[in-house]
């Protein structure tokens, strides 16, 4: 700092991560002191602490973040806070006190009741050392005429800098920009509004509100009253810490006392104490950024199986795999809407793409009990995950009317980061249609039909068939209001094979091996679990098998376009019972049944608590997709579910295919090469993206049967664009062969790297020139389908 160039000093939320993070020289000196005592003999406060810290946060974190290194990152963390909340309560950098200890822990004592200090960090403004920490950097203020804070939510950086994305997205924590929070306050924000944010974190959100509040032109008793009405639930402590502290912050100097945060540190979807909680009271506006974690991934079986309970309750919550797919964000809104809002209330917060165009949020989008619904699209991502923002109010308001959706889309700008509005479209559902009975009857569901509705994904506002389908919802019939391609029907699923760490292996044979029918394998190297699974770890060194067990696999990681590359092996209970019929069965012969029940062991001793297939068996021939006949039939014509755009290719060898892929047996080849040209065209990617589900950046990550819901008509060998779109794909398809033999005879080990190919192939020129060819094609064939 040049001290004799500034008088005052603005304190910012970049200077404290800047000056107190991991990285910095005050960073690291923490964690020695901290780290030091936690290693040392006996115990010592700073051990008992952490015990009890320990159970404080078991059940908000993985069991394995639950460590020493999480506990020094949060010391730290606490510490940078207590350091403002020390600065903030000085006022006068040039006051001085011999008896410095006594100061600190007076000072902290005296905000007891607003800071509502964690038991477990109070040793720390008792810590001779860390209070050595705390002078040194104060007496560097000291040059400073005034010293004041940026009005902003000070803690969220630092938050981010030493919680790593590992600990806080079990928990769905993803912290809110400042800017878009801003953006959302001024757009929705009146003065004197009941608030709450029912998972605020380190306050962001109520931070905007406050500095709204203390900036207006109203008279200090208006504004007293307008804080006061400022609430937020978190069921993190540190993060309610924050939160009080940061709102402490941002009051002003001139108030004669400060007004204590009304931050609640609980679970607000189950509070410890209803009956005397502030999610009982009805406000006028709900703000915030929910958890964003899918239900399949909250560790507690108990909270799992309340939190869907109360998903079935308000009618938002589909069965089967769906369910366990569903974002916790569509419950966190349905139960602040329908406990904590008034009639003609607001509601405003950030949420997952995937709320808009998922498949298993059918249900929530049809936004029972709200009107005026609005959404926020990002050009780029405000977060690592693809994010939208959902506005809307409080009341009735007919189905016909409520579906249609204003979409507005922001621009976004890095270095400084700023939202802009570019445009606004408006939105409808893609499809409607019908779920049958076993849906449970909701008692908040308003629709008195003998139905329930699906709403598909939100798509423009397209006047060829949005009519039909609104016609069809208004008259209470569940219709499409579109054709579909009869493809659709005829595509299937390829086999649930998990867990893979279990089965994907690695064939090693020698000749008296292959003579004996019997080989070697260890686990695959190709294949990874995800990370924090409980199927993250090695099954085996290596084993025998019968050769007859082993089987190749097709996954879409091998695929690219017009070409599938990457062979997969499978160790597979696979009984044969002629050419095209399998059955799934422990095997019989000694190695293979060796095998077999050592999987079989391991699969019960880590499959999760109350798992619904408790059968490794059951696992794997899941909607019997592993037995189905088709399976062992070739040609296949394939298409990927996931992925950043559809690709498809034709299988010729035999394979299992994967539940990545899906697969069509073709009568004809030059029908698989007709569909080979369709699935593999810009056109229908672009069709895609309309409906399917994005990612980072908004890239396309789920495709599944979307390429499938445009109406592609069935080959016909009469019609000529269909063989010339039958025979350009073949062409295309040895193109793309050569390529990859091209880069192989440079390269061998690209063999195994169909990623790599892709992303060469896709800068090719010649591809690209094909490519505009086939679209061209393509879009000649549906079209023209799409007038008839």
């Amino acid at each position: 700092m040049e001290k004799e160039q500034k008088l005052n000093f603005m304190i910012s939320g970049s200077w404290l991560m800047e000056k107190w993070g991991t990285s910095s020289p005050i960073g690291k000196e923490l964690k020695k002191i901290v780290t030091s005592k936690l290693q040392m003999g006996g115990i010592n406060k700073i051990q008992a602490n952490f015990k009890i810290w320990q159970e404080s946060f078991r059940n908000l974190y993985l069991q394995d973040e639950v460590n020493q290194e999480l506990f020094v990152k949060h010391v730290q963390l606490i510490t940078s806070v207590f350091f403002i909340i020390y600065i903030f309560q000085e006022r006068n950098p040039n006051k001085k006190n011999a008896d410095q200890i006594s100061t600190v822990q007076n000072k902290f004592h005296s905000m007891e009741k607003l800071l509502k200090i964690p038991s477990y960090m109070r040793w720390i403004i008792e810590n001779q050392e860390i209070i050595n920490i705390f002078f040194a950097e104060y007496e560097k203020l000291e040059s400073f005429k005034t010293v004041s804070f940026k009005k902003e939510d000070l803690f969220t950086q630092i938050y981010q800098e030493l919680i790593a994305n590992t600990t806080r997205h079990p928990q769905g924590e993803f912290y809110t920009h400042s800017e878009l929070a801003h953006l959302m306050v001024g757009d929705i924000y009146e003065f004197g509004d009941r608030v709450l944010d029912p998972s605020c974190g380190s306050g962001t959100f109520l931070c905007e509100i406050a500095k709204k509040i203390f900036t207006s032109k109203k008279t200090m008793v208006e504004k007293r009253e307008a804080y006061n009405n400022l609430h937020g639930i978190d069921i993190n402590p540190l993060a309610c810490f924050m939160a009080r502290a940061n709102l402490i912050l941002i009051q002003e100097e001139q108030m004669n006392q400060l007004i204590d945060p009304k931050i609640i540190h609980d679970n607000f979807l189950f509070p410890s104490n209803p009956t005397n909680h502030v999610s009982q009271v009805k406000m006028d506006l709900l703000i915030g950024n929910p958890p964003w974690v899918v239900l399949n991934r909250i560790s507690s079986k108990e909270e799992k199986t309340r939190i869907k309970k109360l998903g079935m309750d308000y009618g938002i919550l589909l069965g089967g795999k769906l369910a366990t797919s569903t974002e916790l964000t569509t419950i966190f809104i349905t139960h602040s809407q329908r406990q904590n809002l008034e009639e003609g209330g607001k509601m405003f917060f950030v949420t997952p793409a995937s709320l808009a165009n998922a498949g298993q949020h059918a249900l929530f989008r049809q936004f029972t009990g709200l009107k005026n619904i609005e959404f926020w699209a990002f050009t780029k991502d405000v977060f690592r995950i693809h994010n939208h923002c959902m506005k809307a109010e409080k009341g009735k308001m007919s189905l016909e009317d409520r579906l249609k959706i204003k979409w507005n889309i922001f621009d976004c700008v890095e270095n400084p980061f700023s939202v802009k509005l570019a445009s606004t479209q408006w939105y409808f559902p893609m499809s409607i249609t019908n779920k049958d009975s076993k849906i449970e009857k909701s008692p908040y569901n308003p629709i008195k039909t003998d139905c329930s509705f699906l709403v598909g994904r939100l798509a423009p506002f397209d006047p060829t068939t949005q009519k039909k389908m609104i016609s069809a919802i208004v008259n209470g019939i569940s219709k499409n209001g579109k054709q579909e391609s009869s493809y659709k029907s005829k595509f299937r699923q390829g086999a649930s094979l998990v867990p893979r760490n279990l089965l994907f292996i690695e064939p090693i044979s020698n000749e008296k091996d292959r003579v004996q029918k019997i080989i070697t394998i260890q686990p695959s190297r190709w294949i990874q679990s995800k990370k924090y699974s409980t199927w993250q770890f090695k099954a085996f060194e290596r084993a025998q098998i019968e050769s007859k067990y082993c089987f190749s696999v097709a996954k879409s990681t091998g695929l690219i376009p017009f070409q599938y590359i990457q062979k997969y092996h499978a160790f597979l209970p696979l009984n044969k019972e002629s050419d095209h019929s399998y059955t799934v069965n422990s095997p019989k012969t000694p190695f293979a049944k060796k095998h077999y029940q050592l999987l079989t062991k391991l699969y019960q001793e880590h499959k999760k608590d109350g798992a619904q297939i408790s059968n490794l068996l059951q696992r794997l021939n899941y909607g019997k997709a592993l037995s189905d006949p088709r399976q062992f039939m070739q040609p296949k014509v394939v298409y990927n579910g996931i992925g950043s755009i559809v690709k498809a290719a034709i299988i010729t060898d035999p394979a299992i295919i994967d539940t990545s892929l899906y697969f069509f047996i073709p009568e004809t080849l030059p029908e698989a090469y007709f569909l080979l040209g369709i699935l593999n065209s810009p056109y229908i990617t672009r069709r895609v993206k309309k409906v399917g589900s994005t990612g980072a950046s908004g890239s396309l990550r789920n495709i599944h049967k979307h390429p499938l819901d445009v109406n592609i008509p069935e080959y016909c060998s009469k019609d000529l664009n269909h063989l010339e779109l039958s025979s350009f794909a073949k062409e295309l398809e040895e193109f793309i062969l050569k390529f990859i033999a091209t880069l192989c005879k440079q390269d061998q080990s690209l063999i195994d790297k169909p990623k790599t190919i892709q992303n060469r192939l896709f800068k090719s020129t010649a591809y690209l020139s094909f490519l505009n060819q086939l679209d061209h094609k393509v879009e000649k064939i549906l079209k023209n389908r799409a007038s008839m």
